[in-house]
């Protein structure tokens, strides 16, 4: 069994097997057998697998199962919708057995994202256009006049695509194989339906049966939400902290609450942008929500972009000693005091401003290293002219514009460092 926190049924994983032709590789489904959970305590499994229904609950326990045959006939349904196909799980067979009602699905597409996350641990650019793939998909639904509403990692398949030519963008397929949410908008809008709730992966209306008329595109918003915050953090969000963040109307994740295999790519600017979606997302007010999972996905891949082009503090680090081989002892100090200060304030639990003011700090650091550079750069290549036919110099001096370059870039790190550095050619040397 991989999942058993549905309202209705529990999900098992299993291969369908063609004994008409035992060459065949086993097909991969998904196997949904109707067990309402909250009528656990009234159900008894016998050892041959046989349920068992307490005798008050009967007449429940069959609506149910008349609920789980549609949910499977509305993914057929679907499945046959062209603009969907490639987003529907394909439904297999269904029947009745054990007292219940079963169905399959093929999972040929993948496997569930709980489990791609677990064994795959994407970086923080895939992780985001994970989610705006799953957005891209609702959106799609949406298109096509249904609510899902029923959006968390166990519901949803994923698979890479393959990427050819110069494509570096990663792409992934996503597949739903849950359907005993699904509604169709009209029923809202008729106020006639009743819905289902998984909690916190769930928007507020949802969770709360006098607003049902409310439940709208904007409650799949709140999923992708839930998805983008679990997909950082790596856990569900808590209702106490939706309820506080909603109150405020701001999210304020810090790299701290992030997990630790992303701490490399959380630049101030990436924290900002998904705290901002988060506020416009994982929100309790359907009204503070972005209107479509096209916004949404749109967002996500702004924030991806940003990821990708923006370097934080560690990995500047890095990239500049590998690049500059041959720097002095002072300046590798200095640069390890910077990448010290960003794990301290991550530690710290430090605010997106105080990231930002360090990486800003740093990018005026190795500005003023490039200025040393170009200004020994000049000096040896005047150097090398003021050499005589013998190979000795012949009393080089810098000229005005170089003395110029020397002496703003002394001041400027004069400035950096809070103390007077003059500046000579000897200095310049031994710094560079």
């Amino acid at each position: 069994c991989i999942s058993a926190d549905g309202a209705s049924c529990l999900t098992y994983t299993g291969e369908l097997i063609d004994k008409n032709d035992v060459d065949r590789e086993p097909v991969p489904v998904v196997i949904k057998e109707c067990y309402p959970l909250y009528l656990s305590g009234q159900i008894e499994r016998g050892e041959d697998g046989q349920l068992t229904i307490e005798s008050d609950f009967q007449s429940e326990f069959y609506q149910r199962q008349q609920n789980a045959a549609q949910a499977f006939h509305l993914q057929k349904k679907l499945y046959r919708t062209l603009e969907l196909k490639e987003l529907i799980a394909t439904p297999r067979a269904s029947r009745s057995a054990n007292g219940t009602f079963y169905f399959l699905s093929d999972t040929d597409w993948g496997e569930t994202l709980e489990s791609y996350m677990h064994n795959h641990t994407p970086s923080l650019p895939a992780r985001l256009e994970i989610i705006a793939s799953i957005a891209d998909g609702l959106d799609r639904l949406h298109n096509a006049r249904y609510l899902y509403l029923d959006l968390k990692p166990k519901n949803i398949l994923i698979k890479k695509q393959a990427q050819s030519g110069k494509d570096t963008q990663a792409h992934y397929f996503i597949t739903l194989f849950d359907f005993d949410s699904v509604v169709r908008k009209e029923d809202v809008d008729a106020a006639n339906l009743s819905v289902s709730n998984s909690g916190e992966w769930s928007s507020y209306e949802q969770r709360h049966p006098e607003l049902w008329n409310l439940v709208s595109e904007r409650s799949d918003v709140y999923a992708i939400g839930a998805l983008l915050f679990w997909a950082i953090t790596g856990e569900k969000p808590s209702l106490p902290s939706i309820g506080h963040a909603s109150a405020r109307n701001k999210w304020e994740l810090r790299p701290a609450n992030c997990l630790s295999s992303l701490l490399l790519h959380m630049t101030p600017k990436v924290i900002e942008g998904i705290n901002n979606l988060l506020s416009k997302t994982l929100h309790n007010d359907a009204n503070c929500r972005l209107a479509t999972c096209e916004e949404v996905a749109i967002r996500l891949r702004e924030i991806a972009q940003d990821a990708v082009k923006e370097t934080p503090v560690p990995e500047l680090v890095k990239n500049y000693k590998q690049n500059h081989p041959n720097l002095s002892k002072e300046v590798i100090h200095n640069l390890n005091m910077y990448e010290g200060d960003w794990f301290l304030a991550i530690e710290l639990n430090g605010s997106p401003e105080t990231l930002r003011d360090l990486q800003d700090s740093l990018h005026e650091y190795i500005a003023l290293l490039d200025k040393y550079s170009v200004a020994c750069a000049l000096i040896r290549a005047n150097r090398k002219k003021a050499k005589d036919s013998d190979g000795a110099y012949a009393g080089y001096k810098p000229s005005k514009k170089i003395i110029r370059e020397l002496e703003l870039a002394a001041a400027s790190f004069s400035d950096a460092l809070g103390q007077s550095v003059p500046w000579s050619e000897k200095r310049y040397e031994r710094i560079w």
